[in-house]
């Protein structure tokens, strides 16, 4: 009872000031809610331009047994999917190509090469492609 005649008061003495203190108050929440839809957005959009360029390298690896030709028929099947081709595993020692004037190495770890394990069936980008015939990889179209 004492806290509402209090608010009474306030209201009847201090009206101006107490409007101005909630309408700051207001404005401050709508200001953050802004800069929070703006950041979420901006990130949006950041992420699809930054992706809508970059050439997508997937593989697929078959189990041992797998029928080859099958698989590849149903990675072909993905929509989205402009090229596939089967290629051999192996493991490799590191490669290495060079690129106006830059050398990029890799460590040892499996590569794409043929004929060392059951092969999988992959889409690989052109720049892969030559690096794996630099280091005398063949290809299995």
């Amino acid at each position: 009872m004492v806290s509402l005649t209090w608010l009474r008061g306030l209201l009847a003495h201090r009206r101006a000031r107490i409007l101005s203190t909630a309408l700051g108050v207001a404005v401050g929440v709508a200001l953050l809610a802004s800069i929070g839809t703006f950041l979420s957005s901006t990130t949006s959009k950041m992420t699809s331009r930054a992706s809508s360029g970059v050439a997508v390298d997937w593989q697929v690896e078959a189990q041992k047994g797998a029928d080859r030709t099958k698989l590849l028929a149903q990675v072909k099947a993905f929509s989205g999917v402009t090229k596939a081709l089967p290629v051999g595993i192996a493991d490799t020692t590191g490669l290495q190509t060079t690129t106006a004037g830059t050398v990029q190495k890799t460590g040892p770890e499996p590569g794409s090469c043929w004929p060392s394990r059951q092969p999988p069936t992959c889409m690989q980008s052109p720049a892969t492609q030559s690096a794996l015939a630099d280091r005398g990889c063949p290809m299995v179209a």
